[in-house]
């Protein structure tokens, strides 16, 4: 399920922005950790980038419906504020949402990305990314396994399904027209780069809404 929101006064945010935004209003301390998430599994809530008309969402594969109604009412009461603006919330709305399981696609599936996709989840994947960033081939090979990774991995934590070897390899993922750069990690007091790309993703399944590292701060968003 999801939480649409639609600001009344649009400005610019992040997905950090807006996650920092709900963990102030939020006072039920049981869901400061599933909103705020510091473990190493896929999180419970992704907060996707806000749109320039203002409009962003948080999405919840686990389900948690008293969670998600309880962020939607005091949302909707809200006002968020950061130095580059405030606005009040127009509107909140719960909607369905369920996690994409692979399937199927009648034709290739092809994907841009919204968001730029993170292949690198620590200091030594950026070490070890940084060295071979002229090779557009190295790049691609590590872009497709860690996208075809962290679909698998999203099954397991969400939908509790350890995916079988065989029919993993059934799934075929192909990636196209990469731009291959780093972007600063969300905690800007932390001055960490991460590597990432935007890229074309082609594949044989229809694919979850978001791929590769990182993807509660929205990143890896991937729309057809």
């Amino acid at each position: 399920m999801k939480i649409v929101v639609k600001l009344e006064n649009p400005f610019e945010l992040t997905s950090r922005d807006v996650r920092d935004f709900v963990a102030s209003i939020n006072r039920k301390q049981e869901y400061n950790d599933k909103i705020l998430w510091h473990k190493h599994i896929p999180p419970e809530i992704i907060f996707t980038k806000p749109t320039q008309s203002g409009v962003f969402e948080l999405v919840n594969y686990n389900n948690n419906i008293e969670m998600m109604v309880y962020l939607k009412q005091i949302i909707t009461k809200s006002e968020i504020y950061t130095q580059a603006g405030k606005s009040a919330v127009k509107y909140a709305t719960l909607k369905t949402e369920n996690f994409m399981m692979p399937k199927i696609a009648p034709a290739l599936a092809v994907y841009n990305t919204r968001t730029p996709i993170i292949i690198g989840s620590n200091d030594t994947d950026k070490e070890r990314i940084n060295k071979i960033s002229d090779d557009i081939g190295k790049i691609r090979h590590i872009t497709k396994k860690v996208i075809k990774d962290s679909i698998f991995y999203q099954i397991k934590h969400y939908l509790g399904i350890n995916v079988p070897e065989e029919q993993q390899e059934s799934v075929v993922v192909d990636v196209a027209d990469i731009n291959f750069f780093f972007v600063p990690y969300p905690k800007k007091e932390l001055k960490l780069d991460m590597p990432a790309v935007r890229c074309k993703v082609i594949s044989n399944v229809l694919l979850p809404r978001f791929v590769g590292y990182r993807i509660g701060y929205g990143f890896g968003q991937i729309i057809n």
